[in-house]
C-alpha cells in the first residue's frame, strides 16, 4: 500500500477457484523470464499455483502444480534466493499414509514448471499449519 492510511484496492485472482494463502515477493529469484515482477505463490487447496500480479489489470497464471496426497494445501514459503519453497499440507497427517508431519519441497527455479522434489516427514505426529523459512 503506498498510502496505509488509504489503502486501494489493486486486484483480485480467482481463476484456480479459491486461494487459501499466499506468498507474494517482488521476484528476484533464478528465472529470470520473471525478473522484478511481482509474483505470488498461491496455496489453492490442491494446487500450488504461481501467479503474475505484476499488471493487476490482467493478472497471469504462470503454473499450477497438483500434487498426490494432497488432502488441504495450506501454505508455503520460498527460501531465502527463492529458488525453492516449502508446503505443508494442513490435513495429510490426518488423512494420509503417514501420520507424521510432512514438508513438500519444491523446485522453482522454473516458475512455469516448478517440480516436487521430495518431503520431509518429521518424528512428530502433529498438524502442520504455518511454516516459514529465513
Amino acid at each position: 500500500a503506498r498510502d496505509p492510511m488509504n489503502p486501494q484496492f489493486a486486484g483480485c485472482y480467482g481463476d484456480d477457484g479459491y486461494v487459501h494463502d499466499a506468498q507474494c515477493v517482488n521476484y528476484n529469484g533464478p528465472d529470470t523470464d520473471y525478473s522484478g515482477k511481482e509474483i505470488c505463490f498461491c496455496y489453492n487447496e490442491d494446487t500450488l499455483t504461481i501467479v503474475d500480479v505484476t499488471d493487476k489489470n490482467n493478472i497471469k497464471m504462470v503454473s499450477r502444480v497438483p500434487y498426490k496426497d494432497s488432502y488441504y494445501t495450506h501454505q508455503g514459503w520460498l527460501i531465502e534466493d527463492e529458488s525453492f519453497l516449502i508446503l505443508n499440507d494442513e490435513l495429510d497427517e490426518l488423512y494420509g499414509p503417514t501420520p507424521h508431519t510432512r514438508s513438500l519441497i519444491w523446485d522453482v527455479n522454473k516458475l512455469e514448471d516448478p517440480q516436487l522434489k521430495g518431503s520431509f516427514y518429521s518424528e512428530k505426529s502433529s498438524t502442520d499449519h504455518n511454516l516459514y523459512v529465513k
